[in-house]
This record gives C-alpha cells, sequence and structure tokens, in this order.
C-alpha cells in the first residue's frame, strides 16, 4: 500500500525532473496553443476563416495562457519552495487541459457549440459570480467546457501543492489563488472596462452592455479599420495582454535582477520612448 501511495508522487517527480530546455519549452507551448486552435476549428467543421483571424486568434490566445502559465509559476514557486524550472516542467504537461473545453461544450450541446470567451459583469455582479464559479449562463462566456477546465486545473493545483507541501493550509491557499487568477483573467474585459469608464459613468454603475459596447464592437486600429467583431475583440484583448505582460516582465526582471534592471532603465531614452508611445496611442 505504502509503494501505491508512492506512485503519485514519484509521476511527478519525473516531470519535473524532465530534461527540459526554453527550445523544447517554446515549441511544447506553442504546439498546445496551436493543437487548440486546431481544435476550435475541427468543432466548428474549419469554417472558411481569413488569415487576420487566425493571427489575432493566435496571439489573443497566446498571450492569455502565457500570462496565466507565468503567474501559476509565480504563486506555485512561491509557497512550495520548488525551482521554476521543476514547477514549469509540471505546468507544461497539465497545459494539455486546454484541449478540454472546446471538446467538452460540443458533446454537452450536442453539436451545436457554445460561444466561449470571457464573462462581462459589473463590480457587484463580479463579486457574486466569484462565489458561484462564474454564475448563470454556462452556455455563453464562461461555458460548461471552460468551467470544468477551472475546476480540475485547481483541483490538480491543490493535489500537487498537498503531495510537496504535505500541508492542507498552504496547499489551499495555492488552489484558492490559482481559481483567483483564473476568475480575473476569465473576466478581464469587465476591470478594463469599469477602470475606464468609472470615473465618467461611476465605477459601480458600469454593466454589461457598457463592456460589450467597448470590446464587441468594429474598431480602427494602428489606422486599420477591423469590422469583424470577433477580430476586433481579439485585437483589442491581444494589445491589452501585451501591455500587462510587458508589466510582469519588467516587476520579474526588477526582483529577480535588480542591477540589471536598473542598469538598463538608466540606459532608455525618455523622449525617445514618449515617441513610440505617442505613435502606438495615436
Amino acid at each position: 500500500m505504502k509503494k501505491l501511495a508512492k506512485i503519485p508522487e514519484k509521476i511527478i517527480e519525473l516531470m519535473e525532473n524532465s530534461p527540459i530546455n526554453f527550445s523544447f519549452w517554446a515549441f511544447s507551448f506553442l504546439s498546445l496553443i496551436v493543437a487548440r486552435i486546431l481544435v476550435e476549428g475541427w468543432i466548428n467543421k474549419f469554417q472558411n476563416r481569413s488569415s487576420y483571424f487566425i493571427f489575432y486568434e493566435f496571439a489573443h490566445n497566446f498571450l492569455f495562457f502565457l500570462i496565466a502559465y507565468i503567474l501559476f509559476s509565480i504563486i506555485i514557486k512561491k509557497i512550495t519552495r520548488k525551482s521554476f524550472s521543476s514547477v514549469s516542467n509540471i505546468l507544461l504537461w497539465g497545459y494539455l487541459i486546454i484541449l478540454t473545453p472546446p471538446i467538452i461544450d460540443h458533446f454537452i450541446s450536442g453539436g451545436k457549440g457554445f460561444w466561449s470567451f470571457y464573462k462581462f459583469d459589473g463590480v457587484a455582479g463580479l463579486i457574486q459570480r466569484f462565489f458561484t464559479l462564474f454564475g448563470d449562463k454556462p452556455e455563453i462566456g464562461i461555458t460548461y467546457g471552460v468551467r470544468f477546465e477551472v475546476v480540475l486545473v485547481v483541483i490538480l493545483i491543490f493535489i500537487y501543492s498537498l503531495i510537496k507541501l504535505k500541508k492542507l493550509s498552504k496547499s489551499l491557499l495555492v488552489a484558492i489563488l490559482s481559481y483567483v487568477v483564473l476568475f480575473v483573467l476569465g473576466t478581464f474585459p469587465s476591470y478594463i472596462t469599469i477602470l475606464i469608464q468609472g470615473f465618467s459613468k461611476g465605477f459601480l454603475k458600469v454593466g454589461e452592455i457598457d463592456i460589450a459596447q467597448m470590446f464587441l464592437v468594429p474598431s480602427n486600429i494602428f489606422s486599420r479599420e477591423v469590422l469583424d467583431i470577433t477580430n476586433s475583440f481579439n485585437l483589442k484583448m491581444s494589445i491589452i495582454y501585451s501591455l500587462l505582460l510587458s508589466i510582469i516582465v519588467l516587476v520579474g526582471l526588477f526582483i529577480y535582477h535588480k542591477k540589471k534592471f536598473l542598469s538598463f532603465l538608466k540606459n532608455i531614452r525618455p523622449p525617445q520612448i514618449a515617441y513610440h508611445i505617442g505613435l502606438i496611442s495615436s
């Protein structure tokens, strides 16, 4: 019995100690994102899509899952005290889960499919949805498949932490923080809209319609008119996540490579930075 009990621990150790270099990690991670998009395409019978749609969809998915990956790595490493390489290896294996939501939604819907993207809501609604696993209407936004994915991810991270820490309280903390990350990312457009429109409209008055009007409409970005609302949404979220990823990377450099980061700051040219920011913003 004791030997059987140690099997999960040995499997985890094998995953942690896998000889994965950066090139292999990058190839595997990108392959998972491509596989996710292909699964969704297969389920949708590979409807005619433009090259712009494929590019925006890939960029959006890549940045979303990369940010989630980094945040999970930070949380798990900080609490379990494992090395980044060990945590990264475990997460890479665990990221196979991202292939499941479209398949589950396909079968539950009887082949009709659900529209999976984000959950839009105001402040009060978001608080309620946090404690009810994203609330009602699992046929749109955070669908059945996505909710299954969230629950499974939290459970697996909890089990991993419990095996490594042998402490229930800390393992629960890792699981809760993981759920917070998934919930925030799954409702991210809501916070952006609340932040932008809250000063003029009132933070508690921003609702689902305001968020939809900000993200699910044709737009003109980088002097390019994007008429398809899906492309527009993917492009907007890609830009937002690019900025968020840049902030995360800069904070990480400051914490783990402070001297190099400060040296980098000393060599930047503020006028040129301001000029390029102006070009991007225009």
